[in-house]
């Protein structure tokens, strides 16, 4: 990713799902909460668009269009990869 970017909003805590798009404004860097590993990554980002309705991770698991999709494979995500089709698909779940 790089500044200008744009990136899915994830909440991951309590909803789990796809709320809105943001835009990148700061390089990925090392992930200040991993610790001594340093092996995840973070950004920064604003506001960008909020999706006309979330999408959630319940209807993404359900979808055999995203069985390789990190989302769907990693427990704990920072930043992950979204390849063209799936940022498509997502868009059309979410009637954005």
């Amino acid at each position: 990713m790089k500044v200008g970017d744009l990136a899915f909003i994830y909440h991951s805590v309590l909803d789990r799902q796809i709320v809105g798009i943001g835009k990148i404004t700061v390089a990925p860097y090392s992930d200040p909460t991993d610790g001594k590993d340093s092996k995840w990554l973070a950004v920064d980002l604003v506001p960008f668009k909020e999706l006309a309705k979330p999408v959630t991770l319940t209807q993404i698991k359900q979808d055999p269009f995203f069985a390789d999709f990190l989302l769907v494979k990693q427990s704990r995500l920072s930043v992950i990869p979204v390849t063209d089709r799936i940022w498509q698909k997502i868009l059309k779940m979410s009637d954005t």
